[in-house]
């Protein structure tokens, strides 16, 4: 059951390996998300390809014999995917920033998750919305929709976009973040 909130579905995964379905995919949801978080944006699309040509060669050199070793290449798993997407994604920076223009209560739910996204855009949109693919993808696979339509603590997004902003996060440290989160639930 594809997130209509989001427009996510199994093999979105796949498309995202398609520059024209990239681009539009990342700019659909850029207007989405800052409209979810009542906030104004502005957005360079062109920098989205940016983040497909390095996240597209990045998959590349995993899925070739990039040791020379004649080994039979592997192609990607959705973590890899996800986590190599994310790490351009948010390195493009696609955002140059977020205000707010949707009044929230102090303190609700609505007002945090704002505030987050005004002060952390390209973070929250690159890790949550590549969250949000591999949670379809692996929901799908392992025909659990609890796994599907999962969503991530606000804290821990929080301590996330702060170390994607202050630590030096490689494609691979993405991978593993992904996959630490999916293979301590539901196995």
């Amino acid at each position: 059951m594809p997130d209509r909130r989001y427009d996510i579905s199994p093999q979105t995964i796949h498309d995202l390996e398609d520059a024209r379905f990239f681009i539009g995919f990342f700019s659909d949801h850029a207007e989405r998300v800052a409209e979810l978080h009542g906030a104004s944006t502005e957005f360079h699309r062109s920098k989205l390809t940016f983040a497909f040509v390095h996240a597209m060669r990045g998959l590349a050199g995993i899925a070739s014999d990039i040791d020379g070793e004649g080994e039979a290449a592997v192609e990607p798993d959705d973590f890899k995917r996800c986590g190599y997407i994310c790490f351009w994604l948010r390195r493009a920076k696609p955002f140059v920033h977020a205000l707010p223009v949707r009044q929230f209560r102090d303190g609700s739910r609505e007002r945090r998750a704002q505030t987050l996204f005004c002060r952390y855009h390209n973070e929250l949109f690159a890790f949550d919305l590549m969250f949000r693919v591999c949670a379809m993808y692996e929901g799908a696979i392992r025909n659990d929709a609890a796994i599907a339509t999962a969503s991530l603590d606000p804290f821990y997004l929080n301590d996330v976009c702060v170390s994607l902003t202050s630590n030096s996060v490689s494609p691979q440290s993405m991978y593993l973040i992904y996959r630490s989160l999916f293979e301590t639930v539901g196995r």
